[in-house]
């Protein structure tokens, strides 16, 4: 009876270590893209960016957060579907202060609204972390704001 405790309490516990271990933050900073284009599909794993585009640009108005390229929305909002389920932590976001200009997130789950982020202002010369906010897995993200889309993103975590 000790013998076979001890082996499931082995067994358990190597299950328990391998499912951790498979989890691994990642960090998309977009540095490896260089110029100004649409994110392609499939770019860190994420199947669509909606209406996402990358850019090297120097621009005082949207500074990247880390390296040299960041993300600007170009269109009107479109949802970021991952194409399967991650834990989204969250964003760097800078733009053009406006006291009225918010900048928030809607995660979705298999096409249910499961949790709304806090709201930040975008604000410049430095990034501000917008935190999900949400432990929990979600195959889609919105970007949401409330005026016009005057900001860049990075650091998408």
């Amino acid at each position: 009876m000790k013998r076979e405790l001890l082996f499931l309490s082995c067994i358990v516990a190597l299950f328990l270590i391998s499912s951790t271990a498979s989890a691994q933050q990642v960090v998309l900073d977009f540095d490896d893209l260089t110029g100004f284009a649409p994110m392609p599909a499939g770019y860190g794993g994420i199947a669509d960016w909606g209406h996402w585009a990358h850019s090297d640009t120097p621009d005082p108005n949207y500074p990247p957060a880390s390296g040299a390229t960041y993300l600007v929305e170009v269109g009107s909002k479109q949802p970021i579907l991952f194409g399967a389920e991650y834990i989204f932590d969250g964003a760097s976001f800078a733009g053009q202060q406006l006291p009225f200009e918010k900048v928030w997130f809607e995660l979705y789950y298999q096409g249910s609204l499961v949790h709304t982020s806090d709201q930040i202002t975008a604000t410049l010369p430095n990034h501000t972390w917008l935190d999900s906010g949400y432990g929990g897995v979600v195959d889609e993200v919105h970007v949401m704001y409330n005026s016009v889309n005057i900001f860049c993103m990075d650091d998408f975590t």
